[in-house]
């Protein structure tokens, strides 16, 4: 069987489906733009890994929403020590502010965060 593959960069319509009875169904994926609709027949199991992928990535964006609304302070916090991987002394030091300061805005910063995940599940 060959393979194709199919770019599209904005689509206007996106659709996974069935057709057909329970136990009997056709899986399928639908991407149309402009003039042009290409349908992939799947397996079952596609579907359920595709879902996930795209379950993980759009919690992955609403994360990155709410970090980008967090003052400049808490997200810089987060940065040296999540994200870079520095101690919460050694991001204290490169920020110029106290252990105690330092460790405030950390747990503010990742409270908010927490709160407000909490407040869209």
């Amino acid at each position: 069987m060959s393979r194709a593959i199919h770019v599209f960069r904005s689509p206007d319509r996106f659709v996974a489906g069935t057709v057909g009875q329970p136990g009997n169904r056709t899986f399928y994926l639908q991407a149309v733009h402009d003039a042009r609709v290409v349908s992939v027949v799947l397996e079952k199991q596609q579907v359920a890994v595709l879902a996930e992928r795209i379950d993980a990535e759009h919690e992955g964006a609403a994360l990155m929403r709410r970090y980008a609304r967090l003052p400049a302070v808490e997200r810089s916090a987060i940065e040296l020590v999540d994200l870079e991987g520095l101690t919460p002394k050694e991001a204290a030091r490169a920020l110029g502010v106290s252990g105690v300061a330092f460790r405030k805005r950390l747990s503010r910063a990742r409270s908010r965060l927490r709160k407000e995940y909490q407040g869209h599940e």
